[in-house]
């Protein structure tokens, strides 16, 4: 599978979007950007109109149900399937040191990264903040260089 032609990993639709993201969920100031950019203020404001008419244009190349950010497999990885919101996986009873009980691990693997966390509750419940004995959070950046890191 090659994922260097889905749209995540394209910089000329990436960098047009967080811009236009920006602007759309942020207060900016145009004057002292403009400045830091060595740019007038017209000037930026036709960069930021650039950027939004692109990521416009890469929308309609590129609606929403096209963009996969990740594959799963049910059946040993014969065939995969899209899975844009995620999957979650419970092990439950696993054994917990120094607890008198078993607990669950849950591990959450999304488009950004993996968090995983330990609790001890009872199967599939919605456990209470302080029931969470450990959590950790990689994003998807930080697994691909530590790995890549181990084997060079």
């Amino acid at each position: 599978m090659n994922i260097s032609n889905q749209p995540f990993f394209r910089n000329d639709i990436q960098f047009p979007r967080i811009i236009s993201e920006i602007l759309a969920t942020q207060n900016i100031d145009i004057k002292v950007l403009a400045e830091s950019m060595d740019l007038d203020e017209a000037e930026l404001n036709g960069l930021l109109d650039r950027a939004q008419m692109s990521w416009e244009s890469a929308k309609k190349e590129f609606p929403v149900s096209k963009q996969v950010n990740m594959y799963v497999s049910l059946d040993g990885g014969t065939s995969y399937l899209p899975s844009n919101q995620g999957v979650r996986i419970v092990y439950p009873k696993v054994m917990i040191a120094g607890q008198d009980g078993r607990g669950e691990l849950h591990i959450n693997a999304t488009h950004e990264g993996v968090i995983t966390d330990v609790w001890i509750a009872d199967q599939f419940s919605a456990p209470e903040s302080d029931d969470n004995l450990g959590s950790k959070t990689e994003t998807i950046d930080d697994i691909v260089c530590k790995l890549v890191d181990e084997n060079q």
